[in-house]
């Protein structure tokens, strides 16, 4: 029988414990336990690499939005392989195999976070919905020079508010909000970059506009209808062809999707409004 191979875990927890080398706590900041930044790091090739184990497949338990300023990497992410080079920004989602197969990445800026950071933001994702498919996908994504220059401005503006003195007044609120502002730009060059490889390839499969259609629905309709047969009648098809055409593409059902549409509206109002939880629940339709 052959000999089951235990992927290595690539956490936070194992992250802080490098940072007491000279060489990256220069350039880096930790916030909370739970966040690192890393801006213009001149890295040190095959020894960084070994030291994360990326040699080997790493199961990488954290969000990764890496900046590639300088360098020609190639990796594979699960089962695709793509290339970092000067200008591209590379993202890495929780639960993702990780392998470095070549190359060398020269300098990075970089954030690090786990999922309890992420919670926090409260990052509103709905308007993505009807790009799962290609954000399930998404690995790395080449910018312009001007996006690159803007986005490694914003991260090292956010390392900079990390790194002055926690004892400021708006001190945590100013570094959420340059998180939050991060993120909404990231979102923003990837969806950008979706719009562009659509119209570069303006075929699509009758059954992805069919989810697509379905999720657009589901942003106009969710406060009132959370039938399946309401949003199948609205695109002349069967709720079983429906929920047919949902799970083969994404995996979860349609019942799912509109679940994870109102939970995402209620978690955002008890968050970011003065509502009570009873004018939440009038409002989002539920029976109690």
């Amino acid at each position: 029988m052959r000999k089951q191979v235990e992927l290595k875990n690539f956490t936070l927890e194992k992250l802080l414990e490098m940072e007491v080398d000279s060489h990256t706590s220069a350039r880096s900041v930790v916030y909370e336990q739970n966040t690192i930044v890393v801006h213009n790091l001149k890295t040190s090739g095959e020894d960084d690499v070994n030291a994360f184990s990326l040699y080997y497949p790493t199961r990488m338990n954290i969000i990764l939005l890496l900046l590639c300023l300088k360098g020609d990497a190639e990796v594979q992410c699960d089962l695709q392989r793509c290339r970092i080079s000067d200008n591209t920004l590379f993202i890495c989602k929780p639960g993702t195999i990780l392998q470095a197969l070549g190359g060398h990445v020269e300098e990075i800026s970089a954030v690090f976070m786990d999922m309890s950071m992420m919670e926090r933001l409260n990052i509103s994702l709905q308007k993505l919905l009807p790009y799962y498919s290609s954000l399930e996908k998404l690995t790395a994504i080449p910018l312009r020079e001007s996006e690159c220059l803007r986005f490694n401005m914003m991260i090292g503006f956010l390392r900079d508010t990390i790194a002055s003195s926690s004892q400021q007044l708006y001190y945590h609120e100013t570094v959420n909000a340059q998180m939050i502002a991060l993120s909404y730009e990231f979102l923003s060059i990837f969806s950008q970059n979706i719009i562009q490889e659509e119209k570069r390839d303006s075929y699509s499969t009758r059954r992805e506009d069919y989810f697509r259609q379905f999720i657009n629905l589901l942003g106009l309709h969710f406060r009132e209808q959370r039938r399946i047969s309401y949003y199948a009648s609205q695109l002349n098809i069967t709720p079983k062809y429906l929920g047919t055409i949902v799970m083969q593409t994404t995996g979860r059902p349609a019942s799912a999707w509109v679940n994870e549409y109102v939970m995402a509206e209620a978690r955002t109002l008890l968050r970011n409004s003065s509502l009570s939880i009873q004018e939440i629940a009038y409002a989002l339709n539920f029976p109690n």
